[in-house]
């Protein structure tokens, strides 16, 4: 069991019933999809672009203790969509780098299973989120790896800030990046951001 951010010292949920291990449990993104049907899923978006009809997958998020984006009308999707892409794995919490004042900090964004109405817009916006896939598409994955990003792409979307073009999140220090990502992953601060990289802080 988790601990509760909100919780006080002493109380029941303040510490995680399980110690979380030496990267504070985090996992690459790509782990995220280890049992996804990969092949599947490009065989399926093949068959639904090739159709040639304009069709719109409509997905809302379910905020839940394990995150997905679930797939609306299921029944109105072609066959193949509603045995491997009925819902998507979202992550229920990412940690990520991105500058702050000039220089490169550690960032974290996560999606609680509850939203209070009072609580920023931000989070009024992500619990009514929704991902739209439309087809036919311009390009389709040709390979594990190709899919995955393309995967990455819908489950990140969740965090996503329209208003604001980027992902955003807390800044929180960097030995939390140092942890969870490894030193070995880690942007260089000397060569600054990849272009366009689209992260700010709130």
């Amino acid at each position: 069991m988790g601990a509760e951010p909100q919780a006080n010292r002493g109380d029941w949920d303040y510490e995680s019933k399980t110690k979380p291990n030496a990267k504070l449990d985090c996992q690459p993104y790509p782990q995220l999809f280890e049992k996804f049907p990969l092949a599947a899923l490009r065989i399926c978006l093949k068959q639904v672009n090739e159709t040639g009809k304009e069709i719109h997958l409509n997905y809302l998020l379910k905020r839940e203790i394990v995150p997905v984006l679930e797939l609306e009308d299921p029944e109105e999707a072609p066959s193949c969509v509603q045995e491997v892409m009925k819902t998507l794995p979202v992550p229920r919490e990412i940690f990520f780098q991105s500058e702050n004042e000039g220089k490169t900090a550690c960032y974290n964004a996560r999606l609680s299973p509850q939203v209070e109405d009072s609580l920023l817009s931000l989070k009024k916006w992500l619990r009514k989120f929704h991902l739209n896939i439309s087809f036919p598409m311009n390009r389709l994955p040709l390979n594990d790896e190709e899919t995955s990003m393309l995967l990455e792409t819908w489950s990140i979307s969740p965090f996503w800030n329209p208003d604001r073009t980027a992902v955003v999140g807390r800044v929180v220090p960097d030995s939390i990046c140092n942890r969870c990502m490894g030193e070995e992953t880690l942007l260089d601060p000397k060569k600054g951001l990849p272009p366009a990289w689209p992260t700010s802080g709130r």
